[in-house]
């Protein structure tokens, strides 16, 4: 949720510092993570990084959105930025976009 934020909506809910904490974490711990963790957070190397290529999936974005509201009332809808819609995830079968295909509504 964190990483949907900071890159799709330019809004910060945890200190940097705090979220790269959470990625080297998730990279040391890598193999007990679930696969769908594993698959939506990319690889060790690519999670102790960056949180960029993050897959959010429609459960994920929405609980984000509702936090985002909970703290920051007031602010404008959020659209995607992929204009075909979400992707299917078949091996987990999941529908997700990645951190960075979700804006406010520009209107």
């Amino acid at each position: 949720m964190a990483s949907m934020l900071y890159y799709g909506l330019a809004e910060t809910t945890v200190s940097d510092g705090e979220f790269d904490e959470w990625c080297k974490r998730l990279a040391a711990e890598w193999d007990d993570l679930e696969p769908i963790r594993q698959w939506q957070l990319g690889s060790p190397a690519e999670i102790a990084a960056s949180g960029f290529q993050i897959k959010v999936t429609t459960a994920a974005a929405e609980a984000a959105i509702r936090h985002l509201r909970s703290v920051r009332p007031g602010l404008p809808p959020v659209v995607m930025t992929r204009g075909d819609g979400w992707r299917w995830g078949e091996e987990h079968r999941v529908r997700y976009l990645n951190t960075y295909e979700f804006m406010f509504d520009p209107r």
